[in-house]
């Protein structure tokens, strides 16, 4: 079961890629140097977004590994409590890890089509 908290991570994680792949189709069939500049504006809009998903990780995994470190020093005297705690913590790290993983490979592909964009000015 997904954390409800990572829930809305993995929406706008899919909808930035929806928005990646369309914008890449775009580049691919513009035929020229005027076709591609009049699509800077949504290329600037999802580097923005990529900007508040890599905040939006970066948070949630800190977050977590801050959990982590509460947890440590009571685990001796309190396992059976922390044990729920913990198993939360483990489908976090696991979630977010995928989300990561999901994220870096729509970065890469942006990355990629910004690279062909200046190439082909």
């Amino acid at each position: 079961m997904v954390p409800q908290e990572l829930q809305e991570l993995f929406l706008d994680l899919g909808a930035f890629k929806q928005r990646v792949d369309l914008l890449l189709g775009k580049i691919q069939a513009a035929s020229n140097a005027l076709s591609r500049s009049l699509l800077k504006p949504e290329m600037i809009a999802l580097q923005n977004d990529l900007a508040d998903v890599a905040e939006k990780l970066r948070a949630l995994m800190e977050s977590a590994t801050e959990r982590l470190r509460e947890i440590n020093p009571r685990w001796g005297s309190d396992r059976d409590t922390q044990i729920a705690l913990l198993t939360n913590l483990y489908l976090k790290f696991a979630y977010l890890g995928a989300g990561r993983n999901s994220w870096t490979r729509s970065r890469s592909n942006y990355h990629c089509s910004a690279v062909y964009d200046r190439g082909t000015r």
